[in-house]
């Protein structure tokens, strides 16, 4: 549907945010080009404040020169967008305009990530805390913090916090998958985390939602600890795939704010 849409408007809205590894060239780079004052800078309603610079004509072949040497970039955000953009380039072979696709850089360190919480109505399930006893430690807490202190998950059930930790010696894991694969599905038979009906999913912040969720009917939550960049790219490099909503990543971009016209 999107590619569609992509394909009738002609235009690309919103950049896909790629990651990579920079170096001190490409940092003196951009520290002079926003030596200069940004060409269009102001802060939007929600208060955030945007600045673009445009790249001086005697800099552009020095930043090319990098994206085209400094080895793998990696999708952080735009996956779905990148796929119709493809998709749009291959059914438009004559148009090299629609070869390319918006993309914003930043380096490695500079990316954001976080997570995103999952709330479950329970109320056609049977779910109790001894069912976890196989696999996890289930420590109280007072609420949820964003220091997990090597637990897999933290819990919210029968309106009291908990920590899970894993009994099970591992390396870094994707906690959207361990969490899928050792409660949600085993345990809440979820086959399809993105339809199912019963899930809920909330960008995570250091706010306890807990009692609004129990209001809208979601007694069961999960915060999951951030996924690290290191993590993102093992998944990448090996074609390994993620749960839906494994992460919240930042900056986003306000959609419309640059174009690429392939029409």
């Amino acid at each position: 549907m999107f590619a569609r849409y992509l394909s009738i408007t002609g235009f690309q809205a919103e950049p896909v945010l790629v990651f990579g590894e920079a170096d001190e060239h490409y940092d003196r780079l951009v520290n002079r080009i926003k030596e200069d004052r940004p060409e269009y800078e102001f802060s939007s309603t929600d208060r955030y404040c945007h600045k673009l610079w445009v790249v001086p004509s005697d800099y552009v072949n020095a930043l090319a020169a990098f994206f085209e040497h400094s080895g793998t970039k990696y999708i952080a955000d735009g996956h779905h967008r990148l796929a119709s953009s493809v998709r749009v380039a291959q059914e438009a072979p004559e148009n090299p305009l629609a070869q390319g696709v918006l993309c914003m850089f930043m380096a490695e360190e500079q990316v954001g990530i976080e997570s995103f919480e999952r709330w479950f109505d329970i109320s056609s399930d049977s779910f109790d805390l001894t069912d976890l006893k196989a696999q996890y430690d289930v420590l109280p807490i007072n609420g949820p913090s964003e220091n997990f202190q090597g637990a897999s998950f933290q819990l919210f059930f029968e309106g009291k916090w908990h920590s899970l930790f894993s009994k099970k010696s591992k390396g870094e894991v994707l906690p959207s998958q361990e969490l899928l694969d050792t409660i949600l599905h085993p345990l809440l038979d979820v086959v399809d985390p993105r339809n199912d009906a019963r899930l809920h999913y909330h960008r995570q912040t250091e706010l306890d939602r807990s009692a609004e969720m129990l209001q809208q009917g979601y007694a069961l939550g999960f915060r999951l600890p951030p996924v690290s960049v290191k993590l993102l790219k093992e998944i990448a490099v090996n074609k390994g795939s993620m749960p839906p909503k494994s992460t919240y990543i930042e900056p986003k971009l306000r959609s419309g704010l640059l174009l690429h016209l392939f029409k």
